[in-house]
């Protein structure tokens, strides 16, 4: 309930993760396959009720290139033609060279992983549980691999443990005190029965 206050007065938004396993980028046929399956992904997922937006390496080089021909300068035009030409996996490497802190976020090259961060809207904690599994199917449907990650995942999943844990301590404690009445009244029909005022506080 805190957390929907929180929500609905100051209009925030949250974003998880999805990592998703890459190819060799040496491979360039099938890096430049997974790339463009990584841009109808994040089609889909922006179809997704609840999901305000995504971002991943592949909204970056296209704005590296898009951006160019924009400017209208001679420079920009011949870069832009050039950024055309290369492959996907070109353009990733030039874009690690000339803005490594840019890429990094998003393409981890060591472990070969790749993040899109998908925004999420304003709702509720219930929703947005189902809403991160709703995601991560659509994701796993096409990448195997593909796992959500980051802090409203892990707040969702705290919130759903609690509630659990919640649950379980109150049938725990019901359990334990029909037992005590029982013992105590030598009958376990008197000790339902004196449950209902001891259950409901």
């Amino acid at each position: 309930q805190s957390y929907g206050i929180l929500v609905q007065r100051m209009g925030t938004t949250g974003t998880l993760d999805v990592l998703i396993n890459a190819p060799d980028p040496s491979e360039q046929e099938e890096f430049s396959d997974f790339l463009n399956r990584l841009r109808e992904l994040q089609q889909a997922i922006h179809r997704e009720p609840g999901v305000a937006g995504t971002v991943s390496v592949v909204d970056l080089l296209d704005f590296m290139q898009g951006t160019r021909k924009e400017r209208g300068r001679s420079m920009d035009w011949f870069l832009a033609a050039y950024l055309q030409r290369l492959s996907p996996t070109q353009k990733l490497q030039l874009a690690e060279m000339s803005s490594p802190t840019l890429i990094a976020p998003f393409w981890n090259s060591e472990h070969r992983v790749m993040r899109g961060i998908v925004q999420t809207g304003t709702v509720q904690t219930e929703a947005k549980h189902d809403l991160i599994e709703s995601i991560e199917t659509v994701a796993q449907n096409r990448f195997p691999s593909a796992r959500a990650a980051g802090a409203e995942v892990l707040l969702s999943d705290l919130v759903q443990n609690l509630l659990a844990g919640q649950w379980i301590t109150f049938s725990l404690a019901v359990m334990a005190i029909v037992l005590m009445l029982t013992v105590a009244f030598r009958d376990w029909r008197l000790g339902l029965i004196a449950l209902i005022p001891n259950a409901a506080p």
